[in-house]
C-alpha cells in the first residue's frame, strides 16, 4: 500500500530527518539506511510517500542526522511508533509530532477525520479524481476579521505544511486551488512535485491583488496539452463594448480570472485517450452585487464552452470558490443555462443603474450559458449541495462547488462534509485541525459510457 509519513517539528538548518523502522524501506532499524523525508518548505515539517506491504504490523521512529555526513544526531523520545497496515485504503497518510525532548504531543489530527466518501463506483480503470480548495490566501488572514479564530491559526507557517499534508491525504490527479499566493504556489510546487505532480498558476492582474488560482496535476497520469488564462476584465469588456457601455461604470472590472488546463491521460489502453478541461477559478462574493457575480459566472461558462468546442467538445470539469449559495441568482443561471423569471426582478433591486439602465436589462442576452449538461458534482449523490463548504465562525456557507459536463462525464464519487455541528465546536476555521476557513471538495469521475468522448 502506499503510505505518506508527515512529521511536524523544528529543525535547525543542516540537518535531515528520517524514518526508521523494522521494514526494508525503514532501514531494519539502521539509522544509516533509514529513509530520508523530504523538508516542506516552511521547514517545520518534513513527508514522504513509500510503499509498505499490508496485512503486517510496522514499528518505527524518526531519526534526526547530519545532512552532509549522515551522523546519527538524535533518536525520537518514547515508544517506537506502531501501525498494522491493512491496505484497505489506496493511501494512508499520517501525521506525526516530533517527540524531541519536552515533546506535548504525538499525532496532528486530520481534517478528513470525520468525512467519509460516497461512492456510486468502484471501478478504478478511467477514473480520475479532482480536488477544490480554497486555502486563504495569508494577505486575507486578518483576525479582525476572524474574531472567533485563535490568532495562532492564522500563521502561514502553521498552517501551509497542513494543507500540504492534507492534499496528499486527499490523493486527488488534479488539485485546484484559489487564493494561492505566489510564494505558497512556489512552495507546493516543489513540495507536491516529490509526489509527482506539476503545477501552473495565475495570479490576479494587477499589483495590488496579491493571490491567484493555481492547478497541479499527476504527470505520471496525465499529460499536459495546453495552458489557457481567462480574464474576466476582458470578458467583460469586450461584452460591454459590444452593447456601447463602459464596464467600469457597472462594476464589472474586478480582476478576477480562471486558469484552463487540458489534460489527456496516459493510460490509453491500446486507444487514444481523449482530452479533456479543468478549470478553477475565484468570484465575487459580495452580495450587493449579484447581478456582477450572476453576469461573471454565464461570461466564463461560455468562454470554457467555446474552448471545449474549439478542440473537438472536450469534457471539462469547473471548479472553485464561486462566492455563491445555491439559493442565488447565479447558482440557478449556472445549474439551468438561464434565469428564472424571479431572478430578473431580485438582480434589479441589488443593482446599481447607469442612466437609469440596470446591468441585467442592457446585458439581458448575455445572461445565460450554453452548456445544456452542465451539472454540479455534490447533488448527483446527496441531492443537494452540501450544507457548508467554508465557515470562519459567523455562519457555515456554501460557495465551493465542482462542476461537470454529465453529458461526457459521470460521478463515481464524492467526499462528504461533515455536519455543520461537527464543525461549530471548533468555533471558527482555521483552528487547530481545519487549516483553511474553506473545506476541500473532492469528486470522482470516469467518462460517460455512452459519451462520445469515451
Amino acid at each position: 500500500m502506499r503510505a505518506v509519513f508527515v512529521v511536524f517539528g523544528q529543525f535547525p538548518f543542516g540537518q535531515q530527518v528520517r524514518i526508521c523502522g523494522s521494514v526494508p524501506p525503514f532501514g531494519d532499524w539502521d539509522p544509516s539506511k533509514a529513509l530520508n523525508l523530504n523538508c516542506v518548505s516552511t521547514g517545520n515539517a518534513w513527508a514522504i510517500e513509500v510503499e509498505l506491504p499490508t496485512a503486517t504490523t510496522v514499528e518505527y521512529k524518526y531519526v534526526v542526522v547530519v545532512e552532509t555526513t549522515g551522523q546519527l544526531l538524535e533518536w525520537e523520545q518514547g515508544e517506537n511508533r506502531r501501525l498494522l497496515l491493512l491496505g484497505h485504503t489506496e493511501i494512508e497518510v499520517f501525521r506525526d509530532v516530533f517527540r524531541g525532548v519536552g515533546f506535548t504531543g504525538s499525532r496532528i489530527d486530520s481534517p478528513l477525520g470525520n468525512r467519509t466518501p460516497r461512492v456510486v463506483s468502484r471501478m478504478k480503470r478511467g477514473t480520475f479524481y479532482v480536488t477544490s480548495y480554497n486555502v486563504l490566501a495569508a494577505c486575507y488572514a486578518y483576525n479582525p476579521d476572524y474574531p472567533h479564530c485563535p490568532v495562532w491559526a492564522f500563521v502561514l507557517d502553521a498552517r501551509y505544511p497542513r494543507i500540504i499534508a492534507e492534499l496528499l491525504e486527499l490523493d486527488s490527479d488534479v488539485l485546484c486551488l484559489q487564493e494561492v499566493e505566489p510564494y505558497f504556489f512556489k512552495a507546493a510546487e516543489i513540495d507536491l512535485s516529490h509526489f509527482g505532480y506539476k503545477g501552473f498558476y495565475l495570479k490576479k492582474p494587477t499589483d495590488l491583488e496579491l493571490e491567484g488560482v493555481a492547478i497541479y496535476y499527476r504527470a505520471r497520469k496525465f499529460d499536459c496539452l495546453e495552458r489557457i488564462e481567462i480574464s474576466l476584465n476582458d470578458l467583460a469588456d469586450r461584452a460591454c463594448a459590444a452593447a456601447g457601455v463602459d464596464a467600469y461604470d457597472f462594476r464589472l472590472i474586478k480582476n478576477y480570472v480562471a486558469l484552463v488546463v487540458v489534460l489527456r491521460s496516459r493510460e490509453v489502453n491500446g486507444k487514444p485517450a481523449r482530452p479533456f478541461a479543468v478549470c478553477t477559478t475565484h468570484m465575487n462574493w459580495d452580495w450587493k452585487m449579484v447581478d456582477v457575480q450572476a453576469l461573471h459566472c454565464a461570461l466564463l461558462m461560455r468562454e470554457v464552452h467555446g474552448i471545449a468546442r474549439d478542440r473537438g467538445g472536450m469534457p471539462c470539469v469547473i471548479t472553485g470558490d464561486f462566492g455563491l449559495s445555491p439559493n442565488s441568482a447565479a447558482y440557478n443561471l449556472l445549474s439551468t443555462g438561464k434565469l428564472a423569471d424571479k431572478f430578473i426582478a431580485h438582480l434589479r433591486s441589488f443593482a446599481m443603474a447607469v442612466n437609469s439602465k440596470h446591468l441585467v436589462d442592457v446585458l439581458r442576452d448575455l445572461y445565460a450559458h450554453p452548456i445544456a449538461s452542465l451539472r454540479s458534482a455534490y447533488p448527483v449523490l446527496i441531492e443537494k449541495e452540501p450544507e457548508f463548504t467554508a465557515f470562519d465562525g459567523k455562519s457555515p456557507a456554501c460557495h465551493d462547488y465542482i462542476w461537470f459536463t454529465s453529458d461526457a462525464l459521470e460521478v463515481t464519487s464524492i467526499l462528504d462534509f461533515p455536519p455543520a455541528n461537527n464543525i461549530r465546536r471548533y468555533v471558527g476555521c482555521p483552528n487547530a485541525v481545519f487549516p483553511s476557513d474553506h473545506l476541500s471538495l473532492k469528486t470522482g469521475f470516469r467518462f460517460a459510457q455512452t459519451s462520445p468522448h469515451h
